[in-house]
């Protein structure tokens, strides 16, 4: 597990994340540190300073050790059994990759979970969320109706948050498409972003002849050649709770 933060007796939500015990190798972030580097000449900034401590920016992304703060290696399942006594409120594990998980999430009296590959900087070639969500249909589906189930990236338009949506999710998270319009555009690109999210979610369900996202059924999504893809291409790492 990664953060175990104070509760706070104020909060509503408590979100456990459990996917950074340690910090990955984050290979994007070494290829703008390394540009940065070259931009501001190799004297001023020797390399030799990267992995010296938490005051250097960019020493995240050497990865492979614990960090500083909140994140803590050593969080286990039985830590929940003590959040749930000392926390009545509703408990979410973000960063879930496994339909065991899933399983013990549900035993251990979650009330939800974030199914979330970190953005894919912790651990490369983890699946993403979408692909997450059909194994614990297809290997756990108990916890189905009994969990929440959130998305957190891997969606980019409209019609993967119908095939979410089908397979079982309670709701679906869009980040890289909003930070890239904001960036670009202001908060005019944020509102063309949700836009055109609308008319795709819209457009997708005229599509499978439905009018309420109620109406939606795992039998709309055909996931066989996503079977046989994962079975013969690739080989998944996935970061599972300690």
């Amino acid at each position: 597990m990664g953060t175990l933060g104070t509760i706070n007796s104020e909060a509503e939500l408590d979100v456990i994340t459990v996917d950074t015990p340690v910090l990955g190798k984050r290979t994007a972030d070494r290829v703008l540190q390394a540009e940065e580097a070259l931009a501001v000449g190799m004297h001023e900034e020797p390399t030799s300073t990267w992995e010296t401590g938490d005051d250097n920016a960019f020493a995240p992304a050497m990865g492979g050790r614990p960090s500083a703060g909140q994140l803590s290696p050593h969080t286990t399942w039985e830590d929940l059994s003590w959040i749930r006594k000392e926390w009545d409120g509703p408990i979410v594990l973000k960063g879930v990759q496994c339909a065991e998980d899933a399983k013990l999430a549900l035993e251990y009296g979650v009330d939800g979970i974030l199914l979330s590959n970190h953005g894919g900087r912790q651990l490369h070639t983890a699946p993403s969320s979408l692909m997450i969500l059909l194994e614990i249909r297809t290997y756990c589906p108990e916890v189905i109706g009994r969990l929440e189930i959130f998305m957190d990236r891997g969606l980019r338009d409209g019609a993967d948050v119908l095939k979410a949506l089908c397979l079982g999710a309670t709701a679906v998270g869009v980040g890289r498409p909003y930070m890239y319009a904001l960036a670009a555009y202001g908060g005019k690109g944020v509102e063309k972003v949700t836009n055109i999210l609308a008319e795709e979610l819209t457009t997708g369900m005229r599509l499978l002849g439905i009018t309420s996202l109620d109406q939606l059924k795992p039998e709309m999504v055909n996931a066989i050649r996503s079977d046989q893809i994962a079975a013969l291409v690739f080989i998944d790492l996935i970061i599972s709770v300690a």
